[in-house]
């Protein structure tokens, strides 16, 4: 750990500069905080926060200095604003771990000024052991991304911002509410109480007290100022997915699986009304300006307006195709927007009753909706990971949001219509500049989630395998894409290639496997057997057999020159997910959800022994290339590293906080490079079993896979970017 000596001298520096206003001062400030050294050292010492506003002091004195130096210090501001929940992880270790020279290259790459070229450079100098992105990879400055917000362990749910916009309250299924910074993206305080997940909040006008209401089935007023519940309200019957106040804070309103709405007097602390007419959940509540009545939307299809003196439905709005998910109400209270599950928004007269607009472009449920300040923009969110900005006045889609890994749950927006802030099944916050933006980025890879990865044997090619059911053949030099083989009518989940790299092999979830000449670019055959969909497929070194695993519990092995099988292996008690051979081409080594791997003879197709250690579904299995060892990834966060001469496990490596998704070994068996959930990849010491170091993507990284030179890495991640990387330091 760093000194109170170390910290102190540090800050004293950063003040001392903070004070400068003329030119010399000013020009020395701007050095350090363009110097790769000192931006590295304040990160580890201090933390991103106080860096950041560094380059605000220098920006607040733009007329000292060149409009380039101060694009570049913009640059490189928004750049560590972007990375700062990664670059935190350093700050709590304790350590330095190659992670801010990997943010800096792989957003800033395509920025070719003299500036940002110098500071690339000297990150490159790192003497420690790193990956060291070869392309901008990672999402870049001046694009709609300003923050992103991680601390909650679980899917959140539901969002909303002061008055005052600086700070946003969270509530997730792991029970708490958070209430948080945005100008810092720290989190100031946790709320715990309610005994299972909360699904909705909603704030008071003053910002002092929020409401929260949770699957347990009751709703919690809090005191922003205190953190303590106020009260604690019961009477839904099931969980509780919506909560609204009336204008004056006296009422709140509640909306639950029961199908019914309750209306709750605040002050009494008591059931004023029940409002039953819906005939399945509720999930949406809004209350008009005049808190008089309210809207509420269901998965029987409709929305309903409520008369709240006395409880009775004053008219029913049908037309979605399926159950409504959220509701937003225009600020002059006339008219509402729908978002439901048949994947469309609709705006609705509450005067006339009709539809005036249908929104549609998402390919999945619509799971949340704000309207702009202005009324002329909504954004919404959706299952399909994106948001959309629609034109309220055309019913066009503006633009379109990515950068969710997951669903998203609920979104809310800026006062002034600047920022909109999601949340999503990731766990994470996001925080939008909703103004036009420009970058220089155009994302290397597939329109969805990369599966598996795979070189060639000269290094000079690699095949990707993706959920948009094409394979793309890549040139390693340039990370352009050669040629994209088209045939699958299902995801693909893996692919391998022959050794002498003249066919692949793919597997898809559409049950079978083709096999492609990678010269013509055509389907040399189908394989066809499996009674699901395929995992994963490899083959033998001798190039004539294939060996594919199957979610039908079944591994198949595959003659490549005539495309028959030629036995099936049988053991497993769950679905199949992963498969490797031995270098003599003996033995096949298959990972399962049942917690096993299983080795078997390629020779008699018997089972010789089972490897039981893992507690979760098993990912990824590999061999060393002297065939002694393999090394298991698993849904329990952990890898294994196996002796297949006894059977046992010789060790666990533990550091990835999520799913580890795909495991691959340098040829000389020194280390070992896995993906996870978590979105990092790892290298891996495994004489030592220590982790070396580590390189954050934006999103879940499905696969990953070594060069034979032992330093290019290429990783694929669940939204479809691809990442080309270089082992450094080794």
């Amino acid at each position: 750990m760093p000194s109170d000596k170390q910290r102190a001298a540090l800050h004293d520096l950063a003040q001392h500069l903070a004070k400068a206003v003329d030119v010399f001062h000013t020009e020395r400030l701007y050095q350090l905080l363009t110097n790769f050294y000192f931006i590295e050292a304040k990160v580890f010492i201090l933390g991103a926060q106080p860096l950041i506003e560094d380059y605000d002091l220098v920006r607040n004195l733009h007329s000292l200095i060149s409009w380039e130096s101060l694009n570049t210090l913009i640059l490189i501001q928004d750049t560590v604003r972007l990375s700062s929940h990664i670059l935190a992880s350093d700050l709590e270790k304790a350590q330095v771990t190659g992670q801010l020279a990997g943010q800096l290259l792989g957003r800033l790459l395509a920025y070719k000024t003299p500036q940002i070229q110098a500071l690339m450079a000297q990150a490159k100098l790192r003497n420690h052991a790193w990956l060291c992105p070869l392309t901008p990879s990672l999402i870049p400055p001046r694009g709609y991304l300003l923050r992103t917000l991680t601390g909650h362990d679980d899917t959140i749910n539901t969002l909303v911002v002061t008055p005052n916009g600086k700070q946003a309250i969270s509530g997730s299924d792991d029970k708490t509410l958070r209430v948080w910074n945005l100008e810092t993206g720290e989190t100031l305080f946790t709320l715990s109480g309610h005994n299972a997940g909360v699904n909705t909040i909603a704030l008071f006008s003053d910002g002092k007290k929020v409401i929260s209401g949770s699957d347990d089935k009751t709703l919690r007023v809090w005191s922003l100022e205190t953190q303590e519940t106020l009260l604690t309200l019961s009477g839904h019957t099931d969980w509780i997915n919506a909560v609204a106040l009336t204008p004056d804070n006296r009422w709140a309103i509640s909306a639950s699986w029961d199908k019914t709405l309750i209306l709750w007097s605040l002050e009494k602390r008591e059931v004023l009304l029940t409002l039953i007419g819906h005939t399945a959940r509720v999930n949406a509540i809004v209350v008009t300006p005049n808190g008089k009545q309210a809207i509420s939307g269901s998965d029987d299809k409709t929305l309903r307006v409520w008369n709240l003196e006395t409880g009775e439905t004053l008219f029913t709005l049908s037309g979605h195709n399926a159950g409504v998910n959220t509701i937003a109400l225009f600020s002059d209270g006339k008219k509402v927007i729908s978002g439901s599950d048949d994947k469309t928004l609709r705006v609705w007269s509450l005067e006339t009753q009709e539809t005036l607009l249908t929104l549609s472009g998402h390919t999945d449920c619509v799971k949340a909706v704000v309207v702009a300040p202005d009324g002329k923009r909504a954004i919404s969110g959706s299952d399909d990971k994106t948001l959309r900005v629609w034109s309220l006045e055309t019913g066009e889609t503006l633009f379109i949001i990515t950068g969710h890994s997951d669903w998203i749950s609920t979104l809310t927006i800026t006062s002034d219509g600047k920022q909109a802030i999601s949340a999503s099944w990731d766990k994470t916050l996001r925080v939008w500049n909703l103004e036009t933006q420009e970058t220089l980025l155009t994302f290397t890879g597939h329109s969805a989630g990369i599966n598996g990865i795979v070189v060639t044997s000269d290094g000079k090619r690699a095949i990707s395998a993706s959920w948009d059911t094409t394979l793309r053949v890549w040139e390693l030099e340039t990370g352009k894409t050669l040629f994209s083989l088209i045939g699958h009518s299902d995801w693909i989940s893996a692919v391998t290639i022959t050794p002498d790299s003249k066919r692949a092999i793919s597997a898809s979830w559409d049950k079978t496997l083709r096999v492609w000449n990678l010269e013509t670019q055509e389907t040399l055959f189908t394989l066809n057997g499996h009674s699901r969909g395929v995992s994963a497929v490899v083959v033998t070194p001798d190039g004539k057999r294939a060996i594919s695993a199957s979610w039908d519990q079944t591994l198949r092995v595959w003659s490549l020159e005539t495309g028959e099988t030629l036995f099936t292996l049988s053991g497993h008690d769950a679905g199949v997910g992963t498969v490797a051979v031995t270098p003599d081409g003996k033995h096949v080594i298959s990972g399962s959800d049942d917690k096993t791997l299983k080795v078997w003879s390629l020779e008699t197709g018997e089972t010789l022994f089972t490897l039981s250690g893992h507690s979760d579904c098993v990912n990824t299995v590999v061999v060393t290339t002297d065939g002694k060892q393999a090394i298991s990834g698993s849904d329990d966060k952990t890898l294994r590293v196996w002796s297949l001469e006894t059977g046992k496990a010789l060790f666990t490596l533990s550091a990835h906080g999520e799913w580890v998704n795909a495991v691959a070994i340098t040829s000389d068996n020194k280390q070992a490079i896995s993906c996870s959930d978590d979105q990092t990849l790892k290298v891996w010491d495994l004489s030592t079993g220590r982790m070396i170091t580590s390189f954050h993507g934006e999103n879940e990284i499905n696969c990953c896979v070594i060069a034979p030179d032992n330093k290019m890495v290429m990783a694929g991640e669940r939204l479809g970017r691809l990442h080309f990387l270089q082992l450094l330091g080794r």
